[in-house]
């Protein structure tokens, strides 16, 4: 789908992006209760979380770059050490 990416704003073919991070779409599933559900349709079990043609390639590349760092040095230490404190940079 070609379209104008949400953050570089340049005519591109968009990718389809997830809304919340998968990470934490795989944190959620592993750790439920229950299924995830749509919220317009409650009775309908997802398998993955929202997609959107959102972003370009390179700027999805760059948010997964983020992500990842984010979710290794700061969410799973958070969640599998309960740490609190975290050193961070730029």
């Amino acid at each position: 789908m070609i379209g104008k990416c949400a953050l570089c704003y340049r005519e591109r073919e968009l990718q389809l992006s997830h809304i919340i991070p998968k990470f934490v779409i795989r944190y959620l599933k592993k750790t439920s209760v229950g299924n995830i559900r749509r919220t317009d349709n409650p009775n309908k079990v997802v398998q993955d979380g929202e997609k959107h043609y959102l972003l370009c390639k390179e700027c999805e590349e760059r948010f997964n770059s983020a992500e990842t760092l984010f979710a290794s040095k700061v969410f799973y230490p958070y969640l599998k050490e309960n740490k609190e404190e975290f050193e961070y940079d730029e």
